[in-house]
């Protein structure tokens, strides 16, 4: 091997380590907002005409006083809304869940496929596989904190790799 050729190459592959070592960190970040953790912030990737998308990840509350996850919006969507799915009979439906979803002290609630779930409403375009759609959650005690959901592929069903997305901004607004 050449000497001089791989001693030139060694900067160029300390940056690159260097930059992937600060994209791993920032996806090991967790979001936080007061007492509330929020863990694997991801979403599913849509069909181009796709008019709705889901967004799942989980909220532990490591608090001593109950919260609420109350509201959810995000530029992707025209509206977002905290809704569950039930079957009734054999049909299984989607409810808005109009006044949030509690977070009892020292639980984690999971919002997740088939279960209770944020859903993106009036797309304002497709959701790519791998892309990280921002989301402002709004917690009754907490307040507000923007997370970030990393996009899997159609289909999915869990959290893709490295999808803990970290906060932006967090606290009462």
């Amino acid at each position: 091997m050449n000497t001089s050729r791989t001693l030139r190459l060694l900067p160029c592959l300390l940056g690159i380590t260097l930059v992937f070592a600060a994209t791993t960190s920032a996806w090991a970040q967790d979001a936080r907002a007061g007492t509330i953790r929020i863990d694997k912030p991801w979403t599913r990737a849509t069909p181009p005409a796709a008019p709705t998308g889901a967004g799942y990840l989980s909220l532990t509350n490591e608090g001593r006083e109950a919260d609420r996850l109350i509201e959810v919006s995000s530029p992707v969507a025209g509206r977002a809304e905290i809704h569950t799915m039930e079957i009734v009979g054999e049909v299984s439906r989607m409810r808005w869940q109009k006044d949030g979803v509690e977070l009892p002290p020292g639980k984690t609630v999971e919002l997740k496929p088939g279960g209770t779930h944020i859903m993106f409403m009036e797309l304002t375009g497709p959701i790519r596989p791998g892309t990280r759609v921002p989301a402002t959650l709004i917690l009754q005690r907490a307040g507000r904190v923007d997370v970030e959901l990393l996009a899997a592929p159609i289909g999915a069903t869990s959290a893709p790799d490295g999808s803990n997305a970290g906060a932006v901004h967090h606290g009462k607004h």
